[in-house]
């Protein structure tokens, strides 16, 4: 755990690397630029997956527990989430030939709200020169059978973190 100049503890991180420790140390300090480093110095180091796997899942699995033991800690999240969004969507934006003619289609379920996974896995296809397109937040049925049929993607994700109604 770390503390931040109102005092307390802020975030149990044990076992944690120092640069997912200072991240979060930025994100409850809701210093964006600081985040924003972080994530950015870890992407051009280790790549998406690692920095995905190693580094922001860690921290927002901590801010979360954070949030579920005291309803504390959102504004931190939203600041990372924002910092990491914006940082995946850089690198899935660069890529200009991608070695695939028909794009990956990403999408978040009917009633899913959670979108980073969706730009992690844009950006990561990137790294390796594929493209996709996302479609973000709660996608109805229609919608993505409209954009299944107008894009004939080279194969289709569909995220769900939470609980899915079967399509009808």
């Amino acid at each position: 755990e770390f503390s931040h100049p109102g005092g307390g503890a802020v975030l149990a991180m044990q076992g944690s690397s120092a640069i997912a420790r200072g991240l979060a140390k930025a994100a409850f300090s809701l210093d964006a630029p600081a985040c924003t480093q972080l994530i950015q110095n870890s992407l051009h180091a280790k790549g998406v997956v690692w920095t995905w796997e190693k580094l922001l899942i860690p921290v927002l699995f901590a801010i979360g527990k954070k949030w579920e033991s005291s309803g504390q800690g959102i504004e931190a999240e939203h600041i990372l989430s924002e910092c990491i969004t914006g940082q995946l969507k850089q690198i899935s934006d660069q890529l200009t030939a991608p070695i695939n003619m028909r794009p990956v289609l990403l999408a978040a379920a009917v009633d899913e709200l959670h979108t980073i996974p969706q730009y992690v896995v844009a950006a990561a296809l990137a790294e390796r020169k594929i493209g996709s397109r996302s479609l973000g937040a709660r996608v109805p049925h229609d919608s993505l059978l409209n954009a299944i049929k107008r894009l004939a993607p080279a194969a289709v994700l569909i995220w769900a973190q939470i609980p899915v109604k079967t399509i009808p």
